[in-house]
């Protein structure tokens, strides 16, 4: 089933910020309580000080902490009864107790004895989990006399509860902060939704782009623009359109030059036939060899275009072995000793001493030779003499140069860079009378650029072509 890659980010990227909000709500929760009860534990234990201070005086006053219930309570003690403790009800429950007493309820004071006993109390003890030893370990002490009298605990400190002024604190602090969480994502998620648009349109574009050129339409247009690896991709999409274009340019070109090619030979055969079945030409040996030299000339031409077929192809490689190439040279000038006498042309090879070794396929090598040195002896017009070089260049004799030279008529400047073009001739009646492919010249720089070598051509002062292949020296 084909899902989009949008809906794939998108889903990802909500569920990374419902993940990231819930898990910044409940963190901030979390910590936010935790900080506020340390708040509201030490604002108690400073009361609890303070209010300890005045209990004290009270014991101290009366040697024991009769009607101080009444005072924990807030109600206002009977001076009579107990002397001194309307004063010690102002301070301890004046203004700031009353306020607290409007907006929280009654303030939670425990008062125990020396035995954990609970003396006095401004709550119903029983509606909290007290347990005795907390008083220890939180409550703070009254002492008189310099021993300790009793405990006093004041909120908090009584059983880790908060008072309903602070719960409420708190809930409005956790909608705040789930408020806040939710904001986030909606801002999270509209500014996704904008980043996963501006990642999605042009590939959705790249994509149609791609789909239109699998059906054959390279006219379509793909947009550049992005200086980040989208906008890369783009560009190298582009570059690569631009590259299936002229490979499918070439092909139909070579298709046709191929068919052209194929066509004279074919012709030459079909009309020699023809007049010997109707009796215009004879049937004996003369007859016979001229078409045997057409089929020649066709099997040339399809063995070339195998050739540079198999050369273009991910399976083509190479035999390397070293190659002495002042003795392929001279086995080549020997090969070709019988057909450049009857061209009247002479092969000479000229080479350095003690040539290093190159690292090649003498197959191949031997091959673009022989190519180079066909195609000097048949299209060379004029020409009356081949030479044949090698030399080594660079540092260490890193490259070696073979040269193929000959005096004839040359090339034209400007057709010097395409006469290694497939299929393509300076003079295209003279050089499909002599039988060639067009393709020797196309063969041998594919060979000599798999060798990790250049070729190239160029005009001789005075008349003629010379082809240079630079290939590495063997290592």
């Amino acid at each position: 089933m084909f899902v989009r890659l949008s809906t794939k980010l998108t889903a990802l990227l909500v569920a990374v910020i419902v993940m990231g909000s819930a898990s910044t709500l409940i963190a901030i929760s979390h910590i936010s309580r935790h900080q506020f009860f340390s708040y509201v534990q030490q604002s108690d234990r400073q009361r609890a000080q303070e209010l300890a201070g005045l209990l004290a005086e009270v014991y101290q006053d009366q040697g024991s902490f009769a009607g101080v219930d009444e005072l924990l309570r807030l109600r206002q003690p009977d001076a009579r009864r107990v002397p001194g403790m309307a004063r010690m009800h102002e301070q301890m429950h004046g203004p700031v107790g009353r306020t607290m007493m409007q907006a929280a309820g009654p303030e939670r004071l425990l008062l125990l004895d020396r035995d954990l006993t609970v003396v006095a109390a401004s709550i119903e003890v029983t509606q909290y989990s007290f347990e005795a030893q907390r008083a220890e370990e939180y409550g703070a002490a009254v002492t008189a006399a310099g021993e300790t009298v009793g405990w006093l605990l004041v909120g908090s400190m009584i059983d880790g509860s908060f008072n309903p002024a602070q719960e409420q604190f708190l809930r409005s602090l956790r909608f705040a902060v789930v408020l806040s969480a939710l904001l986030v994502a909606l801002l999270a998620f509209l500014l996704s939704a904008f980043f996963l648009n501006s990642v999605t349109r042009p590939l959705r574009a790249l994509s149609t782009a791609s789909r239109s050129i699998a059906s054959g339409n390279f006219a379509v247009d793909i947009p550049t623009a992005g200086n980040d690896e989208i906008g890369a991709l783009a560009r190298s999409f582009l570059s690569m359109r631009a590259a299936l274009d002229e490979s499918r340019r070439q092909r139909e070109l070579l298709f046709r030059n191929i068919a052209h090619e194929l066509r004279t030979p074919l012709s030459l055969l079909r009309g020699e036939i023809e007049a010997m079945i109707d009796g215009l030409y004879p049937v004996n040996a003369a007859s016979l060899r001229s078409l045997q030299e057409e089929i020649a000339v066709l099997d040339r031409l399809v063995s070339d275009i195998r050739s540079i077929t198999t050369m273009e192809s991910a399976d083509f490689s190479l035999e390397y072995r070293p190659v002495d190439v002042a003795a392929v040279l001279s086995r080549l000038k020997a090969a070709f000793a019988r057909e450049a006498d009857q061209q009247g042309i002479e092969i000479e090879v000229r080479c350095d001493n003690e040539l290093p070794m190159i690292s090649a396929d003498p197959g191949r090598l031997t091959q673009v030779l022989a190519n180079l040195i066909a195609n000097a002896i048949h299209h060379s017009h004029s020409a009356n003499r081949i030479v044949l070089s090698a030399q080594a260049h660079g540092d260490g004799s890193a490259w070696l140069e073979i040269s193929v030279r000959d005096n004839g008529r040359g090339v034209p400047e400007a057709q010097l860079e395409r006469i290694f073009d497939r299929l393509y001739r300076v003079d295209d009646a003279r050089s499909r009378s002599s039988g060639g492919s067009g393709l020797g010249l196309a063969i041998a720089r594919r060979i000599v650029e798999a060798h990790g070598g250049s070729i190239r051509a160029a005009s001789v002062a005075g008349g003629g072509l010379q082809v240079n292949a630079r290939l590495p020296c063997a290592r």
